[in-house]
C-alpha cells in the first residue's frame, strides 16, 4: 500500500514539473494590440535604425516592447539591450519605436530578420542570451518576419494597414467653399420692398482676390437714404423662415460654431438664427484684409433656421463686403 501511495505521489510530482510556465501558455494573439507597421529597416551591411509603429488602441505604451532577432538566434541591438521600448506618440492609439541595428559581418549568412511584439513584464529578468526564436514562440503577441531580400531592395516596408478602424474624420458643415454648397436660398431683407429694392447685389462667383480657393461671395449696398437698411438670410429651402425647420440644415449637436472670413469697407451686422428666432449677433467693422471671424453656435438650439445672415444701414455710406471659407464646425 506504501508503495502504490509513493508511485502515484511521484507520478503526481513530474507530471507538476512537466507542465508549461504560465508564460509559454500564453496566447500569441490579443485582440487589445492590434497592428505593428513597419516603416524603416536597414540593407544588409549597413547600421541604420529599425523603425516602426503600434497601434495600442489606447493601451500604455510602457507595457510593451520590441525584440528583434537576426538568425533565430541574435537578439538586437545585441544580448542585454534586447528590451526595445515604445514611445508614446502625441496622440492617443499608437506608439513608435526606433533602434539601431547592425546587418553586417556574421548576420550576412542569415536569411530572415525577425521583430516581435511582447508584454514587457513577462521579460523581467531574463538574460539576453535567452532570447531566441524558440523562447519567443510562445511569448509574443506579434510578429512581423523580413525575409533578407527584402533588407536588399527596401528602405521603407509597405506592411498592412492597420486593422482598427481610423477614428471618425471631425464633423464639418460647409456652407461655402468656391460655391454655395449649404443654406443657398438667399432672402433679401430691409426697411424698403423686403430690401429687395436694388440696394444691394450679391456676386457668389467673384474672382477677385479670394481667401483661399479660386471664387469668393461680393456683395455692395448702396442705401439710398438716410433711414435705409438691408440684408440677406441664408436659408435651407425657399420655406426655411423661422419657425420653419431647414430642409438640409447643419447637425446643431456636432457643432458649437460658424467661422467666415470677412473683408472690405464700412460696418455691418452678421447674425445666425434659429427655429424660435433666437439670434447669435455680431457687429464688425470691415477692413481690407481678410479677417476670420466666429459665431457660436447655442448648445441648446436644435435647428439653425437662418445659417448665415448679415444687415447693415447707410450709417457707412456705400459698403463693400466679401465673404469666403464659411463653415460650421466644432
Amino acid at each position: 500500500m506504501i508503495k502504490k501511495t509513493m508511485s502515484t505521489l511521484l507520478a503526481i510530482l513530474l507530471a507538476t514539473l512537466c507542465l508549461p510556465t504560465f508564460a509559454e501558455t500564453l496566447p500569441n494573439a490579443s485582440p487589445e494590440v492590434l497592428s505593428v507597421q513597419l516603416t524603416q529597416v536597414p540593407k544588409v551591411g549597413e547600421t541604420k535604425k529599425v523603425q516602426g509603429t503600434v497601434f495600442l488602441d489606447d493601451l500604455d505604451p510602457a507595457d510593451y516592447m520590441i525584440v528583434a532577432i537576426v538568425g533565430e538566434k541574435w537578439p538586437k541591438p545585441y544580448y542585454d539591450s534586447y528590451q526595445n521600448k515604445l514611445t508614446a506618440s502625441a496622440d492617443a492609439g499608437y506608439a513608435t519605436f526606433s533602434f539601431s541595428v547592425t546587418t553586417g559581418g556574421q548576420d550576412t549568412s542569415y536569411n530572415t530578420f525577425t521583430l516581435y511584439l511582447c508584454q514587457s513584464s513577462l521579460f523581467d529578468g531574463v538574460s539576453g542570451s535567452s532570447i531566441t526564436d524558440a523562447y519567443l514562440k510562445t511569448r509574443y503577441i506579434e510578429k512581423i518576419v523580413v525575409d533578407k531580400t527584402e533588407f536588399n531592395t527596401q528602405a521603407e516596408m509597405p506592411l498592412p494597414t492597420p486593422t482598427f478602424a481610423p477614428a471618425a474624420a471631425s464633423y464639418v458643415f460647409q456652407v461655402y467653399d468656391d460655391a454655395l454648397l449649404h443654406y443657398g436660398d438667399i432672402a433679401y431683407m430691409g426697411n424698403k420692398s423686403n430690401g429687395n429694392d436694388g440696394s444691394m447685389s450679391i456676386d457668389t462667383d467673384s474672382t477677385e482676390n479670394p481667401h483661399s480657393g479660386t471664387k469668393c461671395i461680393q456683395i455692395t449696398y448702396t442705401p439710398p437714404s438716410s433711414s435705409h437698411w438691408a440684408g440677406m438670410m441664408w436659408l435651407s429651402g425657399a420655406g426655411n423662415f423661422p419657425p420653419n425647420p431647414p430642409v438640409d440644415g447643419v447637425d446643431t449637436a456636432q457643432v458649437s460654431q460658424l467661422t467666415f472670413y470677412a473683408r472690405g469697407t464700412g460696418s455691418t451686422k452678421f447674425f445666425i438664427e434659429n427655429d424660435k428666432k433666437q439670434q447669435v449677433t455680431l457687429n464688425v467693422q470691415l477692413t481690407p484684409d481678410w479677417t476670420q471671424y466666429t459665431l457660436a453656435v447655442p448648445s441648446a438650439w436644435e435647428h439653425v433656421c437662418v445659417g448665415f445672415g448679415f444687415a447693415s444701414s447707410n450709417t457707412t455710406g456705400k459698403i463693400t463686403l466679401c465673404l469666403d471659407d464659411i463653415v460650421y464646425s466644432k
